[in-house]
């Protein structure tokens, strides 16, 4: 997820406010430096690697090698309305791809923070408002109920293993980097064209 909204915003702020080398991993089918992230190329402190969620290989393959001591997963299937059209796939990477995440740190990194963005669909349908930590999840589409089952095997690998992993749900989060099939950006742009024809 590092050529995404969230990820590359991250790189951004740990080259800013750390001293960390970072891994910036990409999919295989995806452009390995895009815009967001390409004035980091030739970074002496950023390696941009490949790894699919898909496949749990690529996964372990990664972290055998990097040994990293943190780990964020911003990589998702995160589209919600292609989660009607893709529910196996969208399991797949959003809950399968997470534990070939923690099983691989588990195995070959135990010392390594693992960190797992969730979502606020996990809420669905809300029973309260505001939403708490102890808000009773309500998913009500399959991209919901995804991060929901990663939000609950990362509480078990930590339970069960003792493995430092935490999952953070976010809230809707904006910005010019946001894809431009998302809803937001649908409306800004068109606002934006409207506003120049004025």
């Amino acid at each position: 997820g590092a050529n995404a909204q969230t990820g590359s915003y991250m790189i951004d702020h740990l080259i800013e406010n750390t001293d960390h080398f970072i891994l910036a991993a990409t999919r295989r089918t995806s452009q390995p430096i895009d815009k967001h992230i390409e004035k980091y190329k030739n970074h002496p402190r950023v390696k941009f690697i490949l790894l699919d969620l898909n496949d749990g290989h690529s996964v372990e393959n990664a972290v055998e090698t990097e040994k990293p001591d943190y780990f964020m997963n911003f990589g998702a299937s995160a589209f919600v309305p292609d989660s009607w059209n893709s529910p196996a796939l969208t399991i797949q990477v959003n809950t399968i791809g997470v534990i070939h995440c923690l099983e691989a740190i588990k195995k070959h990194a135990p010392h390594c923070r693992f960190y797992n963005a969730c979502s606020s669909e996990i809420f669905g349908d809300v029973l309260e408002v505001p939403q708490k930590i102890t808000t009773r999840p309500n998913p009500r589409s399959v991209y919901g109920v995804s991060k929901n089952a990663a939000r609950e095997i990362v509480t078990v690998y930590r339970e069960s293993y003792g493995l430092y992993a935490v999952s953070g749900i976010l809230f809707n989060h904006e910005s010019p980097r946001r894809q431009e099939h998302y809803v937001t950006r649908k409306i800004t742009k068109n606002v934006v064209s409207l506003q120049s024809k004025i």
